[in-house]
């Protein structure tokens, strides 16, 4: 019988290959559908199973009325390219995959050391801890617990000593409350090498260059090619859309870059070694610089570069982009579901959501899906799904725990799995509020309004706001905020204060335990949408737990209007669908140029490439809605790309 799998890695349903622009809205007549429409009832939750558009997860909204043009984007994944921007601005690329540091030697042992005799007792007891080869267990060795240089001196030598005779013992020095101290001995395997990772060697970092795949999937492919069990190793300011082609940097704790460099993997590149003595974590980036191509560009030179100008000055509403709600009829239905406690609604909807596609992943979730609501047999659904996936997971939660505890079930999914449905609600609320805050009252401050303290200014958006996933960080900023002291500091518009603020500075929250709320209008329409939903913005909970994991929802804040900065366009025009437009770093480093132009009398075809960056948690889709004054909305259309 088929073992249900239980690994934790997470593949989310198939991305779709591109998203349409062309589909124009009437800015207008959409808008007020959307407010009066978006309430989220639970026979809706579980009905449909077409994927969400705008204005059903709040977007509905445009800062400059007037449309410029339309095209096809990412019709190739190489027309969509992120390189990450280090926290000094710097634009991260790959510009060198030959040169491989070394890592400096050990220590020469002193005299002392190479005379140092250990006693025989603790020889047998170090000797014992290389054969039973157990992590947990320690020798103590008594030694001097001064800090004079005699002291550290003698320290050192026994060091050395232990480090000549048994590579795989590492020693940490430890003083205990009577003032003595020890010197803790363990076995550690491949110590020998792991020594020379201190101080400023104690990271490799690197850049990992990557196409056609999210930052989850090339790091599991590092990992398994490295024959690691996971990817906890390796550390990332954010994690990059799949169908792109982008550059971050990446820090590995306590790994030789010269393992790194060998590795011969398809559609990642890895290069610009060094080691640092600091590794990367979530949201350490100032966000993403963006080069995009809308292919079938259907405006006029003019028309590209008055959108652009707009799009710099006057900026762009800071939506939660599609790629927040993509899985089913949306992530935000299924978070609804959890938020109101009504578990066995959210396996339905998960275990249903992944079949809507062509591929033949999506036959076998569909066969297990029917077997599961046809049988209740988790092990006979299970037998269909021969890949991990989240719906392998939950059935084996299923399986374990039992039908009749969802809730317990539902613990077996990955911990950012589950927090991505409690984040698509949230990000449909505030998509919501922002709307309607845009729309009744414009792009001017307001009394009550919340606002970034000046102390914050010189932050990025990053660190107030939740991300996305094109160049963002996958994780909300509440992810490991528990408690009322980390979050971040706003204050309220007022009669005297007003004239220090503009609407870039204005913010809506996050739902959240700790959240504050506007003090108008705004902050009762908070309370209405969630009322609406069956939920007590007065009582709202500071996560929820599922089995043996806990997701916090303290909360956060995020700017309802960005300004991109570097921003520029320029019109392209070709004749070959299949030729790539703009250079990526691997055709740079390879020699390649940037594709030659053709004259726009001798093309049929034509696209705009556009050039922008944008701090953390901002969605590049949306910038590029903004300029285009068009619907986005997911599902490629063949039909459009062959007109």
């Amino acid at each position: 019988m088929y073992h249900l799998l239980s690994r934790r890695l997470l593949v989310s349903a198939e991305r779709p290959l591109s998203i349409l622009y062309g589909r124009h809205l009437s800015a207008t007549s959409v808008c007020a559908q959307s407010v009066s429409t978006g309430r989220l009832s639970s026979d809706d939750a579980g009905a449909s199973s077409s994927r969400p558009l705008e204005p059903d997860v709040g977007i509905t909204e445009f800062i400059n009325k007037k449309q410029k043009f339309s095209g096809v984007l990412r019709e190739r994944y190489s027309d969509f390219i992120v390189n990450e921007l280090r926290s000094d601005g710097c634009v991260v690329r790959l510009t060198d995959m030959s040169t491989v540091p070394k890592l400096p030697q050990p220590e020469p042992a002193t005299s002392a050391a190479e005379n140092y005799q250990i006693p025989d007792g603790v020889q047998q007891d170090l000797e014992r801890l290389v054969e039973e080869k157990i992590k947990s267990n320690r020798v103590e060795i008594p030694v001097a617990a001064g800090d004079s240089e005699d002291d550290k001196a003698e320290r050192r030598a026994l060091y050395h000593a232990i480090r000549k005779h048994w590579p795989d013992l590492a020693c940490s020095f430890k003083r205990n409350g009577d003032g003595s101290a020890v010197v803790s001995v363990k076995y550690v395997a491949n110590n020998a090498e792991l020594v020379r990772f201190t101080g400023d060697t104690a990271y490799c970092k690197f850049v990992m260059y990557k196409e056609n795949r999210t930052t989850i999937q090339a790091l599991s492919i590092m990992a398994k090619a490295l024959r690691l069990k996971h990817t906890s190793l390796f550390s990332v300011c954010g994690h990059k859309d799949k169908r792109s082609v982008s550059s971050q940097e990446v820090t590995a704790s306590k790994f030789n870059a010269e393992k790194l460099a060998k590795l011969e993997l398809n559609g990642i590149r890895l290069g610009n070694f060094e080691y640092t003595g600091k590794g990367l974590w979530l949201g350490a980036n100032k966000g993403n610089h963006f080069t995009i191509v809308l292919r079938r560009f259907n405006g006029t030179e003019e028309s590209l570069a008055d959108g652009m100008q707009s799009l710099g000055e006057t900026g762009f509403i800071n939506y939660f982009g599609m790629q927040r709600f993509s899985g089913g009829a949306g992530t935000h239905l299924l978070g609804k579901e959890l938020f109101c406690s009504r578990y066995s609604n959210a396996v339905d909807m998960i275990l249903s959501s992944g079949h809507s596609g062509q591929s033949k992943y999506s036959t076998y979730r569909q066969k297990a899906y029917e077997v599961w609501k046809e049988t209740g047999d988790a092990v006979a659904a299970g037998s269909h799904l021969r890949f991990a996936c989240q719906e392998s997971d939950l059935l084996n939660g299923l399986d374990w725990k039992g039908a009749d505890k969802p809730r317990e079930a539902l613990g077996y999914l990955a911990s950012n799995t589950l927090r991505l449905f409690f984040d698509a609600y949230r990000s449909y609320i505030w998509n919501r509020m922002a709307s309607r805050r845009i729309r009744e009252f414009g792009l001017q401050p307001m009394i009550g309004d919340l606002v970034v303290p000046q102390q914050w200014q010189s932050l990025q958006d990053g660190v107030m706001s939740y991300a996305g996933v094109e160049g963002d960080d996958s994780q909300m900023t509440d992810s490991d905020c528990v408690g009322k002291s980390k979050m971040p500091e706003v204050e309220y518009v007022t009669a005297d204060n007003m004239s220090q603020f503009s609407i870039f500075d204005v913010v809506l929250p996050m739902c959240g335990k700790y959240s504050q709320y506007p003090a108008n209008e705004v902050g009762t329409w908070y309370r209405e949408a969630l009322s609406e939903d069956g939920i007590d913005m007065d009582k709202f909970p500071s996560g929820h737990l599922f089995g043996s994991k806990f997701v916090f929802l303290s909360g956060a804040y995020r700017r309802i209007l960005i300004k991109p900065s570097n921003v520029s366009s320029k019109l392209l025009h070709y004749n070959d669908v299949t030729e790539p437009l703009v250079a990526t770093d691997l055709d740079r480093l390879q020699g390649k140029l940037e594709p030659h132009p053709i004259p726009a009398n001798e093309a049929a075809l034509h696209a705009a490439r556009l050039d922008f960056s944008l701090p953390p948690g901002s969605y590049a889709t949306m910038a590029v809605r903004e300029v285009c004054q068009v619907e986005t909305f997911f599902d490629f259309q063949k039909s459009t790309s062959a007109e």
